[in-house]
C-alpha cells in the first residue's frame, strides 16, 4: 500500500467489520488522515526501516494506531506507536486487526479509583474537546 486512498479504504473495510457499533464510533472518533511515517525496525539488520500509516491518534496515551506490510505486518499488521519514538516497537503491540488494536491500546481502558481499570468499549470512550477528538473517559460505577 502506497496511497493515502488505499489506506482509507483498507481502515474502511476494518471498520465494516466491526460489530458493536459503539466500538465502531468510538475508534472512527479516533481516525486521522493517514500519513506515512518511516519507523525502525530493530529486529533486523542495523539501521532497517518501514513504512507504517498513522491512522488513528490516542492523544491521551500519546499513541497512534497504524498499518504496516513489514515487520510484524505480514502476520499482524495493524499496531499501537508512540508519538514520540521511532520505533515500530514489540509484537505485543501489533495485532491482526485495526478493532483488535484499538481495545488493546486505547479503546477500553479508564482510571477509576483503584487505578487503571479495563470495562467496557461503550462506557469508556468518549469524544473530549480538551485532549483531541478521541480520548478515554473517567468511568463512574
Amino acid at each position: 500500500m502506497t496511497d493515502h486512498v488505499q489506506i482509507r479504504e483498507l481502515v474502511e473495510g476494518e471498520l465494516s467489520r466491526i460489530q458493536d457499533a459503539d466500538v465502531r464510533e468510538a475508534l472512527r472518533a479516533c481516525l486521522v488522515t493517514p500519513r506515512v511515517q518511516t519507523r525502525q525496525w530493530e529486529y533486523g539488520e542495523p539501521g532497517e526501516e518501514y513504512p507504517c500509516w498513522s491512522v488513528a491518534e490516542i492523544p491521551e496515551f500519546e499513541m497512534e494506531l497504524a498499518y504496516c506490510e513489514h515487520g510484524f505486518g505480514p502476520r499482524s499488521p495493524w499496531g499501537a506507536v508512540f508519538v514520540a519514538e521511532s520505533s515500530i516497537g514489540m509484537d505485543s503491540q501489533w495485532h491482526d486487526t485495526l478493532e483488535d488494536v484499538f481495545l488493546s491500546f486505547g479503546g477500553v481502558t479508564s482510571f477509576g479509583s483503584g487505578g487503571m481499570e479495563r470495562v467496557p468499549a461503550n462506557r469508556a470512550l468518549q469524544s473530549d474537546e480538551r485532549v483531541g477528538r478521541c480520548a478515554p473517559s473517567r468511568v463512574r460505577r
